[in-house]
C-alpha cells in the first residue's frame, strides 16, 4: 500500500508545468503546514529545500507530534517538483489567554500561482479548545485570521487547503474572503476537517464558492464528519484503525488519487450521535461544557491533549464534579455517546467510567 511518501518517489521528477496541482499536492502542503518554521526565516521567502536544510541545521525535532512533517519535508526538499517551491508568508499565533491557535503559510509555484495552507491543530491545549468552539461559536478567532491572511494573498490563481481544523479554516476563509478575491480561488480542499453549524450552509455566500470546495476523509473519519458541510465528499482507504486514520501518512494513493471507499458504520454511527447531542443542547451550555473540560485540565497542570489522554479517567471525574446538578442530563448524554463510541475497541476506559458514575448508562 502506498502513501503520500510514496507519490513524491512516482511523480516528483514532473513539473507543475506537466502535470497540474492535483489532490496529493494539496495534501503535501497540508502536512507541510505543520513544519515549524520559528526563527527560520524572519521573514523572508525561502525554498522547500532551503527549508529544510535551515530546520535541520536548527536541530528541530517534532517526532513527538502526531504529524510530524519532517519525513515529507526531507523528501519534498529533493523531488524536482516540490524543491524549488517558494515558502511565504509563515504564521504562527498561540494565545493562551484569548484561546487562539492560528498559524499558515503560502506556497508559490510559479505563474502566479499559489497554495495557502492552514495549519490544523497543535498539541496544546489552547489549540484544542478553540477547535471545540466550532461548535458554539459563529465565528473563532482562528477562522478570522484565516480570513484576513487569504485577503492578503496576491496570486492570480489560488489553491485553498488545511488537514483537520486547517480544513476548516480553509472552507471558511475561502467564503468569507474578499470579493476580488472569490473568482480568483480554483480549489478549496478539506482534509478530514470538521464542518459548521448549520447556519453558515444556508448562505448565499457560500453556496457562491461550494462547487470549489471538496473534503476528503477516512472511511472511519471522526473530526471530518462533525457538524455540517455540504462540500463533496470522497472517503480514502487508509492503513490505521478507528481514531487513528485522522493521519494523514495513512491514506491510500494510487497513482495520483486517492484510493476510495465509503464511509463505515462506526463513522456514521459516531456522527449520528453527535449530532443529536449537539442539537439538544444551546449554545450557552455547549460553551460551558467545554470550558468546564479545560478549566479541570488546566488545574490538573496539564499541557497538551496528550496530557488529557493519559490522564483521561482522572478529567473525567473532575469535570463531572466540577458541573453542577443541572448538567447531569447533560453530562450522562455525553457519556453514553463516548461509551458507545470507545464500545469497538479494546479499551477499558469506558468501562471504568461506568463503575464510578452515579447512574446506569
Amino acid at each position: 500500500m502506498a502513501n503520500v511518501l510514496d507519490y513524491l518517489d512516482w511523480r516528483g521528477d514532473l513539473l507543475f508545468a506537466q502535470d497540474p496541482v492535483n489532490e496529493i499536492d494539496m495534501l503535501i502542503f497540508s502536512i507541510l503546514s505543520y513544519t515549524n518554521m520559528d526563527g527560520l526565516t524572519e521573514g523572508e521567502d525561502i525554498t522547500i529545500e532551503e527549508l529544510y536544510r535551515r530546520y535541520e541545521a536548527a536541530g528541530y525535532d517534532q517526532s513527538r507530534y502526531q504529524y510530524d512533517p519532517k519525513p515529507l519535508l526531507e523528501k519534498a526538499s529533493h523531488a524536482v517538483r516540490t524543491k524549488d517551491i517558494i515558502v511565504s508568508g509563515y504564521v504562527n499565533h498561540l494565545d493562551p489567554e484569548q484561546n487562539i491557535q492560528f498559524s499558515a503559510m503560502t506556497f508559490l509555484m510559479g505563474d502566479h500561482t499559489c497554495c495557502i495552507a492552514y495549519r490544523g491543530t497543535d498539541p496544546t491545549l489552547t489549540g484544542w479548545h478553540e477547535d471545540f468552539y466550532f461548535s458554539c461559536m459563529e465565528q473563532t478567532p482562528a477562522q478570522l485570521e484565516a480570513t484576513e491572511y487569504l485577503n492578503g494573498c496576491d496570486g492570480e490563481k489560488i489553491f485553498i487547503t488545511g488537514h483537520s481544523k486547517g480544513g476548516n479554516l480553509a472552507i471558511y476563509a475561502g467564503t468569507y474572503c474578499h470579493a476580488e478575491l472569490q473568482d480568483k480561488i480554483q480549489k478549496i480542499v478539506s482534509f478530514d476537517g470538521p464542518g459548521f453549524q448549520n447556519e453558515m450552509l444556508y448562505k448565499d455566500i457560500y453556496h457562491k464558492q461550494l462547487w470549489k470546495m471538496r473534503r476528503f476523509a477516512p472511511e472511519n473519519s471522526v473530526i471530518g464528519q462533525l457538524m455540517h458541510n455540504d462540500a463533496r465528499q470522497t472517503v480514502m482507504k487508509s492503513n490505521e484503525k478507528s481514531l487513528l486514520q485522522h493521519d494523514p501518512y495513512s491514506w491510500q494513493i494510487l497513482g495520483k488519487s486517492f484510493e476510495e471507499t465509503e464511509l463505515s458504520r462506526y463513522s456514521l454511527f459516531v456522527k449520528e450521535a453527535i449530532d443529536t447531542w449537539l442539537e439538544g443542547i444551546s449554545l450557552k451550555d455547549r460553551k460551558r461544557f467545554i470550558d468546564t473540560i479545560f478549566e479541570v485540565a488546566e488545574a490538573s497542570g496539564y499541557h497538551s491533549i496528550k496530557d488529557i489522554d493519559e490522564h483521561r479517567f482522572e478529567t473525567f471525574k473532575a469535570v463531572v464534579k466540577a458541573l453542577s446538578d443541572t448538567d447531569r442530563k447533560q453530562i450522562k448524554q455525553v457519556t453514553e455517546i463516548l461509551s458507545k463510541f470507545a464500545s469497538d475497541s479494546s479499551d477499558v476506559f469506558w468501562n471504568e467510567i461506568r463503575k464510578n458514575l452515579p447512574w446506569e448508562v
